[in-house]
């Protein structure tokens, strides 16, 4: 995924009406954080509780995908410094002989 795929989604997701969702138990409408409906009738099934779910979900990957993207530019900066070091070792070692 792109960092262009990423805020694109970001946009939708804070474009859309904030969550988290519930389904009321009287109607089966999908209802979001303010009361308001936002799909009547939508009904119990698995993939209504998908969307229900899905601002909550989607929040909480994109959040999980810059953690870990954080963490890999971290690790990636360890891994060119032993990779330098490494290449001066080798160079020294060399230069022994």
């Amino acid at each position: 995924m792109t960092d262009q795929e990423l805020k694109e989604i970001e946009a939708r997701l804070a474009a859309a009406t904030p969550g988290p969702w519930h389904i009321e138990n009287k109607f089966t409408d999908l209802v979001d954080s303010n009361g308001e409906i936002i799909v009547k009738e939508i009904g119990r099934s698995k993939s209504a509780q998908f969307i229900v779910r899905a601002p909550t979900d989607i929040r909480r990957l994109v959040d999980e995908i810059k953690r870990l993207r954080k963490d890999n530019e971290e690790l990636q900066k360890l891994v060119d410094k032993f990779s330098e070091a490494n290449r001066r070792l080798r160079i020294a070692v060399a230069n022994q002989k």
